[in-house]
């Protein structure tokens, strides 16, 4: 009996081996998933800030307070639009976007009754772009503040220092008319100056002048002796 068992096995060993090769080649692998790609961003491309709408105010907004972002010097297209639809038109009734104050000029480089005329010169441009957002957003009111490089070539870069209230989307509204408009220029070296702007609707302050803003802070001049 053990001899015939034996003998068996023998016979039957290759036969199972075979068998069992075929069914480990023959199972099927369980499938593997690709991982999801990460989405990137090229390098050196910012968030851009046309991506904030009215609407979307609270969309990316790069200019924080006390943190130093050059304004462009382009507006992005997609702010030509208010919520996805055509910027509304408004004749400006009630609405004010005032730069404010005077200081004298460190140094005596630039005469500060030439920059009041070439903010003067900007402001309806502007007030325009703001009267868009003044009509979906009444209540929008807020302050910045620019600092403009001046040079004897002219108007070089010009950054926003502070903003309280006035998305950074809102504040595209400078770039056209700022970057187009005739600065008064250094006879040498660079001049940094520093000015606040002030933004309200007049509809929603009850008792304010039209054209007056709220307060009145002054512009400061800084040589950066370049």
């Amino acid at each position: 009996m053990e001899t015939r068992l034996r003998l068996f096995l023998l016979v039957a060993a290759p036969f199972l081996l075979f068998v069992l090769v075929v069914n480990l080649l023959w199972e099927e692998p369980a499938p593997v998933e690709a991982p999801a790609p990460t989405p990137s961003r090229s390098p050196g491309v910012p968030m851009d800030p046309g991506d904030a709408t009215v609407g979307d105010l609270d969309g990316p907004d790069p200019a924080t307070a006390n943190q130093r972002v050059l304004l462009p010097r382009s507006t992005p297209a997609s702010l030509t639009t208010v919520g996805g639809e055509a910027a509304p038109d408004a004749d400006g009734a009630g609405a004010s976007a005032e730069g404010a104050g005077a200081a004298p000029p460190s140094g005596g480089q630039v005469d500060p009754d030439a920059i009041r005329a070439a903010v003067n010169d900007v402001m309806p441009d502007i007030r325009d772009c703001m009267n868009q957002w003044w009509a979906a957003e009444p209540e929008l009111e807020g302050r910045v503040v620019m600092e403009f490089h001046l040079t004897p070539a002219g108007l070089g870069d010009v950054f926003v220092l502070e903003h309280d209230g006035v998305p950074f989307a809102v504040q595209t509204c400078f770039s056209a008319p700022i970057y187009d408009a005739d600065w008064p220029r250094p006879a040498s070296g660079e001049l940094a100056v520093k000015y606040p702007f002030v933004f309200f609707n007049v509809e929603e302050v009850e008792g304010q002048p039209v054209g007056e803003p709220p307060d009145e802070p002054s512009e400061e001049l800084v040589d950066t002796g370049s």
